[in-house]
């Protein structure tokens, strides 16, 4: 069969067609990985970027294409110069079903648009329209106004605005599902949402793969740095770290040298010739609270981390948090589970499902800072139970993240569709 994958960006090999690195898409990188040379199936990964010309780079039964035309995030349904380019693309590969990543960008809505009876299949990641309604994460509206930069006047990307695009979004989201009838999902919460935006959707569970390398990690009590925390996202408002940043609060009294690593660039200390012109409304609230509250030597940010940096910052850290107020899935909690790394997450969108309720994870309500103070606690004086915790949540992991089990059912998935 030959089969279609459309990515929100640079993917696998992707990245070396414009000499670049990437450290996003893991997961679907880590599908590439187990499905390069089945011999069943003819996949071709293709993105829209800013180039002058389509790039090719054949990789056994895998073609990794970029289309030249906008970055998906700037793709608009309405123009047909961004139709043209899928027109092109699809009758000169002729697919037998087109898989789509995501309904976050409209690169894939445009290719439906343009070819309505090919078949389709769409891997439900984060509905934005949804997601919107969570974006203010617990701050109040004059925490949001009295941090407005002229960074985010400038570029329009405010913490109001960019909540306003996300609600917007909802009507794609609604697009999508209307149009295309095959869906995956992993959790209870995107189940629910698909099918409230068209009960006719034929919904498909398929647990995603990991990178290699999550797989060989493991988490040891006897080898970590006690009292370090680790969250792997914090540079909007939904990934929750000023929640954590409050509990931090409440807790270093008690463990003077507790760490919180934040994987990522540092958003908060730019140079000072660019001042407050490159610092978004939410870096410059987390930039007040950790000054206010003295925090600077409590928090570090890691920088941008490849998977093998990832890994060794689960494995090294006593408790990896997933604080977000909304989270379809999280694959940083995925990967810190597998290793086994103690994990604490909010109990919001799908990462009950995750946790299996507790099971695989602590969890507390997203604003609730001092529960979540209380769970680190709770962890750092029971080693016995961090042992525990650790031992469920690899069982679990292992089981979910079976890569060979994943790949058989998303053939199986392909094949039930083209039969159909």
């Amino acid at each position: 069969m030959r089969v279609v994958w459309i990515t929100n960006g640079p993917i696998g090999k992707q990245n070396q067609l414009l000499d670049s690195i990437s450290v996003s898409g893991s997961w679907i990188e880590a599908s590439l990985e187990i499905l390069h040379g089945v011999q069943s199936i003819e996949l071709f990964v293709v993105t829209t970027w800013q180039v002058k010309q389509e790039k090719n780079l054949v990789d056994g039964n895998i073609t990794y294409t970029i289309l030249p035309g906008q970055y998906p995030s700037k793709v608009k349904v309405s123009k047909n110069t961004s139709r043209r380019i899928w027109i092109e693309y699809v009758k000169r590969v002729k697919p037998d079903l087109i898989h789509i990543h995501g309904t976050e960008y409209l690169h894939g809505l445009a290719l439906v648009k343009s070819f309505p009876e090919m078949k389709y299949l769409v891997s439900l990641q984060g509905l934005r329209g949804i997601i919107g309604r969570y974006y203010f994460a617990g701050l109040s509206s004059s925490e949001i106004l009295r941090t407005i930069t002229l960074y985010d006047i400038i570029t329009g990307k405010s913490i109001i605005r960019s909540r306003k695009k996300f609600l917007n979004h909802l009507s794609y989201d609604s697009e999508y599902l209307n149009r295309i009838e095959n869906v995956i999902g992993r959790t209870t919460w995107d189940y629910v949402h698909a099918k409230r935006l068209n009960n006719a959707v034929k919904y498909y569970t398929c647990e995603r793969n990991l990178r290699s390398v999550f797989y060989k990690t493991h988490w040891s009590l006897e080898r970590i740095k006690r009292h370090t925390l680790f969250i792997s996202q914090s540079d909007y408002p939904i990934k929750g770290l000023h929640i954590v940043l409050k509990s931090l609060c409440l807790l270093r009294d008690e463990f003077k040298d507790i760490k919180l690593f934040i994987a990522g660039r540092d958003f908060i200390s730019l140079p000072k010739s660019f001042g407050s012109f490159k610092l978004s409304g939410y870096a410059k609230y987390i930039t007040k609270f950790i000054r206010s509250k003295s925090l600077q030597n409590n928090v570090h940010f890691t920088g941008i981390l490849n998977d093998v940096q990832m890994a060794e910052y689960y494995r090294d850290s006593h408790i990896f948090i997933c604080p977000s107020s909304i989270e379809n899935e999280s694959i940083s909690l995925s990967e810190a589970q597998l290793i086994g790394t103690p994990c604490i997450s909010s109990f919001v969108g799908g990462l009950p499902d995750t946790t299996h309720y507790g099971e695989a994870g602590l969890l507390y309500r997203f604003e609730e800072y001092e529960m979540l103070a209380h769970y680190i606690r709770f962890i750092f004086e029971n080693d016995d139970y961090a042992i525990t915790l650790s031992n469920r949540e690899k069982r679990i992991a292992m089981q979910r993240h079976d890569r060979k089990v994943n790949m058989n059912n998303l053939l199986k998935i392909y094949e039930d569709i083209l039969a159909r």
